[in-house]
This record gives C-alpha cells, sequence and structure tokens, in this order.
C-alpha cells in the first residue's frame, strides 16, 4: 500500500518547467515522493491518520498548494509535509 500511495504521490507533483532529461526527472520525483511519504509515515499515529495526511498533501499538490523547487526534488527531505 505504502509504494502505491508514493506512486500517488508522484503523480500529483506538477512537472519541472526548467528542461532536465526525463529520466533524472522520474527518478528525482519517485526519491522525492519516497522521503516526503516516509515523513508522513512517521508522523502519523495510526493508519487512519497516516492515510488522512497523505490524502491531504496528494490534494495540496494537485491544487498547488504546495510548490516543489528543483533542489527539493532533487535532495532533501519533505519540509512542507511538516505541517
Amino acid at each position: 500500500m505504502r509504494n502505491y500511495l508514493v506512486q500517488r504521490l508522484v503523480q500529483a507533483i506538477p512537472p519541472d518547467p526548467e528542461p532536465i532529461t526525463m529520466q533524472d526527472e522520474s527518478q528525482n520525483l519517485v526519491n522525492y515522493a519516497r522521503k516526503v511519504e516516509g515523513n508522513l509515515f512517521s508522523m502519523a499515529s495510526s493508519q487512519e491518520d497516516y492515510l488522512t495526511r497523505v490524502t491531504m498533501m496528494i490534494q495540496e499538490l494537485v491544487e498547488g498548494q504546495i510548490r516543489i523547487d528543483a533542489a527539493a526534488r532533487a535532495s532533501s527531505p519533505c519540509q512542507q509535509a511538516n505541517r
């Protein structure tokens, strides 16, 4: 289930407008989504809390409420998820 939710996060992240190879971008997004999901998982106190947090994160990404810069995609853990 966690891998499925990571893929949903990847799908919700808008593409980076700067030119970069698709392979690099794809791998960076997967790595970033794994960090986000892991952070959400560690913060959750129950399965319901975890699923709520992931759902809210996906919704915020889709609605554009969270901006993800190139540096965040490439390296550091998600700080946006620490709400």
